[in-house]
């Protein structure tokens, strides 16, 4: 329910996408949500195991992420946290994303998915569990409600306009069975359309469209043909509409190289952020599609 304020007075109705920029009450909201969510899962055992918890946890944070010297640790008093507490609040935005991905990149490591490698003794906390896998969700709340503009698809925070988007692109790279190297391209086009090392959004689109071509030779076992006529292939099996065939194969412009793919985007001199998002969304929204239709 709205506030008073809002509701009356028109103040502070809606804060604007916050892509470029955070707010304090964005900051705070991700604090609680790391702090309550996280930090408090890891002290829930008893004070052994908590301690060992919590110094893994600071030790990979200090190496692999902060880079600063290890003894500088001290666990003592919740002083790591507090020191947390000031990254959030007063460092500049991308940081504080920086260590929402480290966060949520080490427990996808060390314990989530069944993994427990850092279980000791009779230490089973199923609360931990729990709560550790569930954690890029509770990001994900905290951002859609304070109007952040990027959110949680596996474990990287990606530039999105809607939980739709990333429904469709986390479903899409989960693909299994026969059909794992069409999630592995769209996989590798999440890589290179979010990676701050290897951003590459021409090989994002790539693997994107290789992603459509993978999915079409498996579902029609062609191994020779262009996706256009792969795509007419599968409209002719009924998997696909007529519509759809057509819809797409207008989006991409396919040349009917038999080499290949190729795509009238990658010969733009300029792709940008946008439009290897947008390609990534439709082909695994494409993806989905087929998959669903023609069972596993």
């Amino acid at each position: 329910m709205s506030k008073f304020s809002q509701r009356v007075l028109g103040i502070n109705a809606e804060c604007p996408v916050q892509v470029d920029d955070m707010d304090m009450a964005l900051r705070n909201s991700l604090w609680n949500a790391f702090d309550q969510g996280f930090l408090s899962y890891l002290r829930a055992g008893h004070a052994i195991e908590e301690s060992y918890y919590l110094r893994r946890f600071y030790l990979a944070l200090y190496e692999s992420h902060l880079k600063l010297p290890t003894h500088y640790i001290d666990l003592f008093h919740d002083s790591e946290a507090k020191k947390l507490f000031r990254t959030f609040s007063e460092s500049p935005w991308y940081e504080v994303y920086d260590i929402l991905e480290f966060v949520v990149n080490w427990v996808e490591s060390n314990i989530g998915n069944g993994r427990r490698s850092l279980t000791i003794g009779e230490f089973k906390s199923k609360n931990i569990e729990k709560y550790a896998v569930a954690l890029k969700d509770i990001f994900n709340n905290k951002l859609e409600r304070e109007n952040s503009g990027f959110r949680f698809v596996g474990t990287v925070l990606v530039q999105v306009t809607s939980d739709t988007e990333i429904k469709a692109i986390e479903q899409g790279v989960a693909q299994t069975d026969r059909f794992s190297p069409v999630g592995q391209h769209l996989a590798s086009a999440l890589h290179y359309l979010t990676s701050k090392t290897d951003r590459d959004y021409r090989n994002s689109v790539k693997e994107s469209v290789l992603s459509l071509e993978s999915l079409c030779k498996i579902v029609t076992g062609d191994k020779a043909g262009t996706l256009g006529q792969l795509l007419k292939e599968l409209e002719k099996q009924k998997t696909i509409p007529p519509t759809m065939s057509a819809a797409y194969s207008k989006i991409y412009g396919f040349s009917s190289q038999p080499n290949g793919i190729r795509h009238g985007m990658l010969d733009e001199d300029e792709i940008g952020y946008d439009e290897a998002l947008y390609m990534l969304v439709v082909c695994s929204a494409f993806v989905n599609y087929v998959t669903k239709v023609v069972g596993q």
